[in-house]
């Protein structure tokens, strides 16, 4: 699978100027330095700035150390944590956005018999590449970041701050004895409160329970986890007509 990245320039005078690249690299570098696959010459950007980091079917954006930051929808991303990517999110570094999209590669018939198919090819490709790998829970921040709870069939995880009660021991003053269940069964995953007193949130929501699905974001206390179900295909990817991997080198303000 490839990302598309839009670049777009912003200007005092409120225009803007963009760029398109397509790029199938597992690990993509922004920043100012010519070495970088996306290069965003301003002196406000710092020479490795930032970079987006596929895993499975998932991309993670992560700050590297940039002087003035990174933003994503808006938001500061905090330094040292990973933020899934999903499409359409738009990653602001100084002067310029980043929009990222997914893409699937087809041949350039656009009808739209050809595009259905090419959907369901995807998404047998998709359950193809499972090959029969657990579903997980990620950590995507703290000291266990890039860990993985492993999600069974018929298993139940309990998350909470007592080691008596809880399978998932979160050491946070806002995590209750015992916070909330994770458990699979025949009819998906799901996530439940136990009565806490912060309750969860999935998605930035927060919820009493809710059905998992992959790419969720489920948020503990201060800890997020992001679910990940490799045997489910994702939504709706953009499809690109395009074949063109060129770095993106957009003329200096």
């Amino acid at each position: 699978m490839s990302v598309r990245l839009t670049v777009t320039q912003r200007s005092e005078a409120g225009g803007a100027s963009g760029k398109e690249v397509v790029l199938d690299d597992s690990v993509i570098t922004l920043g100012r330095d010519k070495t970088c696959q996306v290069v965003l010459p301003q002196q406000a950007v710092s020479r490795n700035h930032a970079r987006i980091i596929q895993e499975g079917t998932l991309y993670f954006l992560e700050d590297l150390g940039s002087a003035y930051g990174t933003k994503i929808n808006g938001k500061a991303l905090p330094k040292g944590e990973k933020e899934l990517l999903r499409n359409g999110d738009v990653i602001a570094i100084a002067q310029y956005d980043v929009r990222f999209d997914k893409v699937v590669e087809i041949a350039p018939d656009v009808s739209d018999k050809t595009s259905f198919l090419a959907r369901g090819a995807l998404k047998d490709a998709m359950r193809g590449l499972a090959g029969g790998e657990e579903r997980f829970l990620r950590y995507m921040n703290g000291p266990r970041e890039g860990q993985r709870i492993e999600i069974s069939e018929a298993q139940e995880h309990v998350f909470g701050r007592d080691e008596k009660e809880a399978d998932v021991i979160l050491k946070d003053d806002l995590v209750s004895r015992k916070h909330a269940k994770v458990r699979r069964d025949w009819s998906g995953t799901h996530v439940e409160d136990l009565g806490s007193r912060n309750g969860i949130k999935v998605n930035k929501k927060r919820v009493n329970r809710k059905a998992l699905k992959d790419g969720d974001e489920l948020e503990i206390g201060a800890t997020r986890f992001v679910y990940v179900d490799p045997a489910e295909p994702p939504d709706e990817p953009a499809v690109s007509l395009s074949s063109e991997s060129s770095a993106v080198v957009p003329a200096p303000s």
